[in-house]
């Protein structure tokens, strides 16, 4: 959507600049120092992470300690590993810095990072029950992971998903139990102005004050939310303070990953402040073929490819300690199958030697699923490109940080239970103030209702917790080749009742009196366009234009090591095998009641504290 936005950064010179800033009468020489302070800027950033490694280097080649993929979940490992001074930690990423793109630290600006090189990219195959669509799934392929991609939203999940891992044998992943690696990671600023949040707020019960990533909310709310907000109230549901708090159910302004008006990912976080430690090594462009082990089934290794130097080459280095996999719920399963590690007879027909024979890896793929109910609008109040990329938002943006450009159209959520029996929720919607962007849309193969507008607003229904599961399968021995991602979307009939629930909610919202004197039109085809749709047309609209939330999960289950279906056990450590942990939102064993991004930060704090108690690590 901010295409225009993006090639503002790319090119920016002295005659744009001067153009910008030109509607304000602002002189020439005003437009050199902004030139003059986005230089100092890039000259700073690069100068903070000049201990990273441009090359794999030829006189280390023994760690402690191996970290594959510096995502959510890696970079917080790479982080409090590396506190401590007497062990040496390699952070291997297959993406570049993110430093390296212009638009990445700008909120605005999320859905221009997806489907170029800092996105993995992936297709899934094609879906019968979702009329046989090939879904696109972007995945950060970057310092930061998919944190650097998404739309920042800090969103911990329910209570309950929590309380019924431990219930089904993860020891120590209750609720109570991880709350406290949630507040540790965090840095609360969801007062005024984003400073931190006092001692005797009540938000300190449920949130941290210290940590590395700061969470904040938006700074320009768009007259749309507050109407989103009364239609909600309108349809029988209460504002809720905080989703992250007691209670998730209700309508919530959105908690952000947001700093001084730039993205808080986790390589800015967590990899920046460590990035000069002299244990810590950052090898990026670093395409991971397989983990080696010894005939005692122990971790003696990680072979990779630099992409960067000899990308044909194959290149190794020595685990003496562990190697701790967390590459997502894509690349993780993959990664342990071109290793050895899964289905015996499905290895054997990839002729790859079996390490350990677990049936489990792959299986158990989890993912959010979401379908829209989209209205045009009579009045020009949307976020729309126009707008968001106008030369007052850039100016405001370029010195303050602030403007459309520091924040994006999705401002509000709500937690729902659609049989009102639970105060577990089944639905998330997610309240967009503009409508679905057409170009992306058309990019990635997602359908759209005939006569969108890009002047328009978006309520969309979310599956909280799916049945349906699918599986991530290698295709070949080749670990340049992407794994076969199967989603299996809706093949349980709870998934599209509940969803036929949720899009009914959806379509209420939208036709609330609230937006009586700004909506034009409710954009449901033909098929649905009257109060006595049936729900049969529910379930057409469902199929026609549901999409993927990018939030796959459980792809190497957490559980008990005598379920045949798990990977890891309760300390995250890969049954069959010695050295090796999983830790990210695969291990999860059902997926979270919401996005995905803060649960596998938990999940990575938690990971480095079961490391440092095994090795007695204390510092």
């Amino acid at each position: 959507m901010f295409s225009k936005l993006a090639n503002s950064f790319r090119n920016l010179n002295l005659n744009k600049v001067n153009n910008l800033i030109t509607p304000f009468s602002i002189s020439l020489s005003l437009s050199v120092l902004v030139l003059l302070k986005i230089f100092l800027q890039t000259f700073t950033k690069k100068k903070q992470h000049n201990s990273y490694l441009e090359r794999p280097p030829a006189d280390l080649t023994h760690f402690d300690f191996v970290i594959i993929g510096a995502g959510s979940a890696g970079a917080v490992l790479a982080n409090r590993l590396s506190e401590n001074p007497t062990v040496s930690v390699l952070l291997l990423e297959a993406g570049k810095k993110e430093t390296e793109s212009n638009v990445i630290s700008v909120p605005a600006a999320a859905f221009d990072l997806q489907n170029t090189e800092f996105d993995w990219a992936n297709r899934t195959e094609p879906e019968p029950n979702t009329n046989d669509r090939i879904h696109f799934w972007p995945s950060g392929k970057v310092l930061g992971g998919s944190s650097c991609l998404n739309l920042m939203l800090y969103v911990r999940g329910n209570k309950e998903d929590y309380d019924s891992w431990e219930r089904h044998g993860c020891k120590g992943w209750n609720y109570e139990s991880v709350l406290k690696y949630f507040k540790k990671s965090e840095d609360c600023r969801t007062t005024k102005g984003e400073q931190p949040i006092k001692d005797n707020s009540p938000l300190k019960k449920f949130h941290g004050v210290s940590g590395n990533l700061v969470v904040s909310n938006f700074h320009e709310e768009s007259p749309l939310n507050q109407l989103f907000m009364q239609a909600c109230v309108q349809n029988g549901l209460e504002i809720n303070e905080d989703y992250n708090g007691d209670q998730q159910l209700g309508v919530s302004k959105v908690q952000l990953t947001i700093k001084n008006g730039e993205r808080h990912s986790t390589a800015a976080a967590f990899l920046r402040p460590a990035s000069n430690r002299p244990n810590l090594f950052i090898l990026t462009q670093a395409h991971v073929s397989r983990i080696l082990f010894d005939q005692n089934k122990k971790v003696i290794g990680v072979s990779y490819f630099h992409d960067a130097s000899e990308p044909e080459l194959e290149r190794t280095v020595s685990v003496e300690r562990e190697c701790i996999l967390s590459a997502g719920a894509v690349g993780s399963p993959h990664i342990l199958q071109l290793s050895g590690i899964g289905n015996k007879s499905f290895l054997e027909t990839l002729n790859i030697p079996v390490v350990s024979d677990l049936p489990g890896v792959g299986e158990n793929l989890q993912d959010h699923i979401m379908v829209p109910v989209l209205a045009n609008l009579s009045q020009d109040i949307a976020f729309t490109e126009k707008r968001v990329t106008s030369k007052w938002n850039l100016f405001k943006y370029i010195f303050f940080k602030r403007g459309l450009l520091a924040t994006h159209a999705l401002q509000s959520i709500a937690f729902i239970n659609t049989k009102f029996d639970s105060e577990v929720p089944d639905i998330q919607l997610h309240l967009l103030c503009g409508s679905l962007p057409e170009g992306k849309c058309n990019t990635y193969g997602i359908p759209l209702p005939p006569n969108v507008a890009e002047n328009g607003i978006s309520a969309i229904a979310t599956l909280l917790s799916p049945r349906s599961c699918g599986y991530i399968r290698a295709k070949s021995k080749n670990p340049r080749e992407k794994p076969l991602i199967r989603c299996n979307y809706l093949n349980k009939q709870q998934d599209m009742d509940t969803l036929v629930r949720g899009l009914k909610f959806a379509k209420k919202v939208i036709e609330a009196p609230a937006f009586a004197n700004v909506r034009s039109n409710v954009l449901f085809d033909e098929i649905i366009n009257n109060s006595e749709s049936s729900d049969e047309t529910f379930r057409e609209w469902i199929r026609r234009y549901v999409i993927t939330v990018y939030h796959p999960a459980g792809t190497c289950k957490m559980g008990p090591i005598e379920d045949i279906e798990t990977v890891v056990d309760y300390k995250l450590r890969v049954k069959g095998v010695q050295g090796l942990r999983v830790a990210d939102c695969s291990i999860m064993p059902t997926i979270v009641r919401g996005n995905t991004n803060a649960p596998t930060i938990m999940i990575g704090e938690k990971a480095s504290d079961l490391i440092k108690e095994d090795w007695n690590l204390v510092f």
